[in-house]
């Protein structure tokens, strides 16, 4: 069930409708229960796996929580019992994880094929999942959060809707109150929530999905390429499509959250804006990125025991970063890529004593947002490309001398052009005065007008098709 699909259109007007006239107390119940059919909608089998993979969560924190007070009651050891459960946790995750999406990519290493029989789809949003789940059993093993004490309250909070595919990923010791909570939506909420729906629906269909054949047509069949302009357009054009594919999807669950009064934390904050790979990450997929921080880099050490290790565990966190979206090896590479430039950064970082009011931080801070957007352009090639091969041969025909003189021949390429550059230019202009937080403010004729236009906009240009969302493979 697409954001972007009739289908969603009409769960989603039922659940308004039985949500305004719904008592208070049977919010949380009615929206788990919609959650839950929002997911069933693919594959009712998968459910069971939901189902189970939040049941060990539960079972795990109960007995951490357990385990510890009864450690230190008795005596014993404390956290012994507890780690054991944490890891029992972790273990049966990743396994599962592994199973479903892995499996076949660890055996072709070693140059082995499974049997036809033994291919199955992947459960839709499965990694988010698994690190959504992860993340409440290890809050509570550190004590930064007592174990929910009911099994239905775990599981609203992992299968709350508007996330569950997609993200963002959430944390149990910061989000839990606010998931938690619901309120019956009123027309205040609704306002506050239904801007931010076509704001995200708007990215979604005006932008993403009428790039999206033109990026399809170049980087699957690399050999099309006429020219190194189209190449680099094609290259810009992904670059485009992926942020508001991916950053359409959380403003939709933004939106649909606010109706309920339910706060997610936000993905993106502008990233083709950073001076730097750090910046960058600190702005692209926020919720990832600390994560793998919090979860991946510190417990392997961080930057605590010297330069070298240092360097070890920021390539170790980016390549699990860049599995965790795909067992392919251009994920791996996409993964290395962005470990290699922060290592990078942090080693001239040493050697950056410049003060940042000197007369050159103008200068200094659009080439590094210059060097930057295309050292993460360069790495959307790995990203976007189904194999190395294609990305080998994408790379050679960027820099092709041999076709620069045949220019932009292509009937889309002025189309493609002017999406790109209309996208940066509101991209700067939202940024600059940060639009989408004022719209919700505006006078009630002026909120009208903008959800009028975003439907006419939708209407004429959208693209009608329903095309998934582009992390929903992850």
């Amino acid at each position: 069930m697409l954001f972007n699909s009739l289908t969603f259109l009409i769960f989603f007007s039922v659940l308004m409708f039985l949500a305004f006239l719904c008592p208070q107390k049977w919010i949380k119940h009615l929206l788990l229960v919609a959650s839950l059919i929002f997911y069933a909608w693919w594959y009712p089998p998968y459910l069971l796996m939901l189902l189970a993979l939040v049941y060990l969560d539960y079972y795990c924190c109960l007995k951490i929580e357990k385990s510890r007070d009864f450690s230190r009651q008795a005596g014993h050891r404390a956290g012994f019992s507890a780690k054991s459960y944490l890891v029992l946790s972790i273990v049966l995750h990743l396994l599962i994880l592994f199973g479903f999406k892995y499996l076949h990519f660890f055996f072709s290493i070693f140059g082995y094929g499974l049997p036809e029989n033994f291919h199955w789809s992947l459960p839709l949003g499965i990694s988010f999942i698994t690190f959504h789940t992860l993340s409440c059993t290890i809050d509570v093993y550190r004590a930064q959060h007592p174990a929910p004490q009911k099994f239905t309250d775990l599981l609203y909070y992992v299968c709350f809707f508007p996330h569950l595919i997609a993200g963002p990923i959430l944390r149990l010791k910061d989000h839990w109150r606010d998931i938690i909570n619901p309120i019956k939506p009123s027309l205040k909420t609704l306002n506050c929530g239904i801007y931010l729906i076509f704001w995200g629906l708007a990215k979604k269909m005006l932008v993403a999905d009428n790039l999206a054949p033109f990026v399809e047509k170049y980087f699957d069949y690399p050999e099309s390429i006429p020219s190194t302009g189209i190449a680099w357009l094609a290259l810009y054009a992904f670059a485009v499509q992926i942020y508001c594919d991916f950053s359409g999807y959380i403003d939709t669950a933004l939106g649909i959250a606010k109706i309920f009064s339910v706060k997610l934390p936000d993905n993106f904050h502008y990233p083709y804006l950073s001076c730097s790979i750090t910046d960058f990450w600190r702005r692209w997929h926020i919720t990832l990125s600390a994560w793998l921080r919090d979860y991946l880099y510190i417990p392997l050490g961080g930057n605590r025991h010297g330069t070298f290790m240092t360097y070890r565990n920021l390539m170790l966190t980016m390549l699990l970063g860049g599995l965790w979206h795909g067992a392919n090896w251009t994920f791996v590479v996409w993964g290395a890529l962005h470990g290699l430039y922060l290592s990078i950064e942090k080693y001239f970082s040493r050697f950056n004593k410049a003060s940042e009011h000197s007369s050159f931080s103008i200068l200094k801070s659009f080439l590094g947002c210059f060097i930057c957007f295309h050292a993460v352009c360069f790495a959307w090639i790995f990203f976007r490309a189904k194999d190395l091969s294609r990305a080998y041969d994408y790379i050679i025909d960027l820099f092709d001398l041999s076709k620069v003189s045949t220019g932009l021949d292509s009937s889309q390429a002025g189309q493609i052009a002017f999406i790109i550059f209309m996208n940066l230019v509101l991209h700067l202009i939202n940024y600059k005065f940060m639009l989408k937080n004022k719209i919700s403010q505006l006078q009630i004729s002026y909120r009208l007008a903008y959800l009028l236009l975003m439907v006419v906009l939708i209407t004429l240009f959208g693209v009608k098709q329903e095309a998934r969302f582009i992390y929903f493979d992850f």
